[in-house]
């Protein structure tokens, strides 16, 4: 019969080999997982990138170009051959009357007595001599219908086609239905 001593030493020393095995069972494991991981990381750092178009060229984005991809974010009449092309200006040289060279802006747009308005440029708001007051820039739908925008909206005298925006630092945008 073993004694105390020999019956500690024999479960000490199983105790030992058996740790010694678990550390080469994970070295083995370890050495396995390791470039088995990397081989799936690279595979799928491939497939993402090749799914991502991370290598295709982006186009160089200009002052023309939409602010969102695949939206036209301006909006104007269709261009009609003018009589006399001076810079929006017909035969008679009246700017109200002009369509074929008016530059629009969509994100300048209000809706009116069911009538769309869009920002031109064409024609200066120091050329016209507002009418009425048609309302707050909240009253209508559009860009201005922003509580951030405050603005007053007015017809002009001159044309029925226009409107003028005020808004409170002073600028006036003037605004031009559309016509289909």
């Amino acid at each position: 019969m073993k004694s105390y001593n020999e019956i500690a030493n024999s479960v000490f020393e199983r105790r030992n080999q058996y740790e010694i095995k678990q550390k080469k069972k994970r070295k083995i494991l370890t050495r396995t997982l390791t470039p088995i991981f990397c081989v799936y990381l690279v595979a799928l750092l491939g497939i993402g990138v090749w799914h991502g178009d991370f290598f295709e060229k982006t186009p160089i984005q200009t002052a023309d170009d939409p602010v969102i991809q695949g939206e036209k974010d301006w909006y104007c009449h269709d261009k009609e051959e003018s009589q006399n092309n001076n810079s929006g200006k017909t035969q008679n040289n009246n700017p109200l009357e002009s369509q074929a060279d008016d530059r629009c802006d969509k994100l300048g747009t209000i809706i009116y007595n069911n009538e769309t308005y869009v920002q031109i440029f064409s024609i200066s708001s120091d050329e016209l001599s507002l009418d009425r007051k048609i309302g707050n820039g909240e009253d209508f739908e559009g860009l201005y219908e922003d509580g951030d925008v405050h603005s007053e909206i007015y017809t002009v005298k001159e044309s029925s086609d226009l409107l003028v925006v005020k808004l409170n630092n002073g600028a006036c945008i003037v605004l031009k239905r559309v016509t289909d």
